[in-house]
């Protein structure tokens, strides 16, 4: 198929319009929710049917959705490569659904509704994946449209729910609200950010590594003969929360005082979250 932006509104570049709060430093905000339908196996061990089955039940709900009614609808498994890179480029799609890793293709039946600023992907890991940006830091307004979207398609498919465990994921990190909250932000264009996947095995690692006096000299001194000083070595790894009251909203998450372990030295931490 050719994929055609102009029906597209925006382009696909609602997020990036500056228009929100504190949109100098947070290029936007997204929420998004996962969730399947009842009665089928999930997407990484469904048959070539049984999701196309998915996409025609879901393309016949969205209709009954007043959030998704004049949606963009886009087959992303008949995209071409270049087409898939344009829609993930956009966040329209993630690089799962897009097949953009080495050694994959796009899933069988993969499709993604697009309407302003929101969003539904179809047979990614999950049946679905609603979403919805927002210009700036702004994760309520983001949250309270997933959250109408959500309750509008969940009455119009059934969703696979279990009363003790939550909505059901085929990852179990994501079991129970399915949420991920997330941001894009800009750094100062005076400072180069260099990633380097796999450089450390674990946590361990990095604090063993850092806290060796000749690695460090030479780290704070690798970059020198290019101009180049370093001023901070980041890990990034997923944090879990584990809560001992239920949590039935983000705002009863502010302000919270979080205790835990720090799983590269061992030692006790407590903070105090602010957003």
């Amino acid at each position: 198929m050719s994929l055609d932006l102009s029906l597209v509104p925006d382009g696909g570049l609602h997020w990036l319009g500056a228009s929100g709060e504190h949109a100098g430093i947070v290029l936007s905000s997204r929420i998004r929710l996962a969730r399947n339908l009842a009665g089928y196996a999930f997407p990484p061990r469904a048959r070539e049917g049984e999701r196309l089955r998915v996409l025609h039940e879901v393309r016949d709900a969205v209709g009954r959705v007043p959030s998704l009614r004049d949606s963009a609808f886009v087959r992303v498994d008949e995209c071409s490569p270049q087409e898939r890179l344009l829609l993930h480029e956009r966040h329209l799609v993630s690089r799962e659904l897009a097949g953009l890793d080495q050694g994959t293709t796009a899933p069988g039946a993969g499709a993604v509704f697009v309407a302003g600023d929101s969003g539904l992907m179809v047979n990614e890991e999950d049946h679905l994946r609603l979403q919805v940006f927002r210009s700036g830091f702004d994760v309520a307004g983001a949250l309270r449209d997933a959250e109408r979207m959500d309750r509008e398609l969940g009455t119009e498919v059934p969703y696979a729910w279990h009363h003790e465990f939550g909505f059901l994921t085929a990852c179990p990190t994501n079991t129970g609200t399915g949420m991920r909250a997330s941001f894009l932000v800009s750094s100062d264009p005076k400072l180069m950010i260099f990633d380097a996947p796999g450089l450390f095995q674990s946590a361990a690692h990095v604090h063993a590594a850092l806290h060796d006096p000749a690695y460090r000299r030479h780290l704070e001194t690798i970059s020198l003969d290019k101009g180049l000083r370093i001023n901070a070595v980041m890990y990034a790894a997923p944090t879990i929360l584990l809560t001992r009251k239920p949590v039935a909203r983000l705002a009863d998450m502010i302000g919270a005082l979080i205790s835990g372990t720090c799983p590269a030295c061992g030692g006790s931490r407590r903070s105090r979250r602010t957003c």
